[in-house]
Formats: C-alpha cells, sequence, structure tokens
C-alpha cells in the first residue's frame, strides 16, 4: 500500500515536482518556526515567508500531485489504447561518460549559483531590516 502511494507521487515528472515542493516548504516552514521559538527576531518579512509563501507553496504542491496523477493515468490510458509500451520517468544511466558530465555539470554550475543566491537573499533582507529601506524606499 505505502510502496503504491510513493510510486503515485514520484511517479511522473509532475508529480515529484508537486512532491518535492511539498516536502521543502514543510521543511522550511518547520526550521522558520524553530528559530523563531529559539529568540531570532527577523522582521516582518520572515513573518509573511514563513505563514504566507511557504504555505502557498505547499499548496500548490497539494494541488500539483494530483493533477500529475490524473495527467499520468490519462498518457497510459491512451498509450495503452494505441498498443504502445507505458513508460514514467527517463532513464538516467550513469555508466554513460555523457550522462555523468552532464550531472557533473549540472552540479558543478549549481553549487556557485545556490551560494551566490544565498549572499544575495541575506544582502537583500539585511537592507530590508535597515532603517534606510523602512523609512524611504518603503514610503515610495
Amino acid at each position: 500500500m505505502i510502496k503504491h502511494f510513493f510510486a503515485a507521487i514520484t511517479g511522473n515528472v509532475i508529480s515529484l515536482v508537486g512532491t518535492l515542493l511539498i516536502a521543502l516548504s514543510l521543511l522550511f516552514i518547520g526550521a522558520l518556526l524553530i528559530m523563531q521559538a529559539m529568540g531570532f527576531e527577523g522582521g516582518a518579512y520572515l513573518g509573511i515567508i514563513t505563514f504566507v509563501v511557504l504555505p502557498m507553496g505547499f499548496l500548490l504542491g497539494v494541488f500539483i500531485v494530483p493533477l500529475g496523477i490524473w495527467l499520468q493515468k490519462r498518457r497510459d490510458a491512451k498509450a495503452a489504447a494505441e498498443g504502445r509500451a507505458i513508460g514514467h520517468l527517463p532513464v538516467v544511466d550513469l555508466n554513460r561518460e555523457s550522462t555523468r558530465g552532464v550531472l557533473l555539470g549540472f552540479v558543478a554550475l549549481s553549487v556557485p549559483i545556490i551560494a551566490l543566491s544565498a549572499g544575495l537573499t541575506f544582502k537583500a533582507v539585511h537592507y530590508m531590516d535597515s532603517t534606510e529601506f523602512c523609512g524611504t524606499a518603503a514610503t515610495r
């Protein structure tokens, strides 16, 4: 039963994206709530992210998962009616050198992009908590 459930929610790309969106939203909500319980004050914007943006991402994921399952069932029924083989996710063969190269390139490019995004996010939050932003930029 549980094996079939996990296969259904990760059996196609759309449902997999929805599942990841749900899991990441819950993880970030939990982490931010723990940080706030420990006394971290992030200002009003942290509250907006914790209680508005991340729950919207969670609900979007909850909507996307059944949509992906429904679309996959339609695709499978159409393929079966035409006599074609039913496939779900693409096969990634890491024994092929070209596949390994693409994966290595993706990881090599992702790490600096994530680091840069984290730094920029920190600077943006730091600026939004400044008196300059609250006094001038927010009132324009």
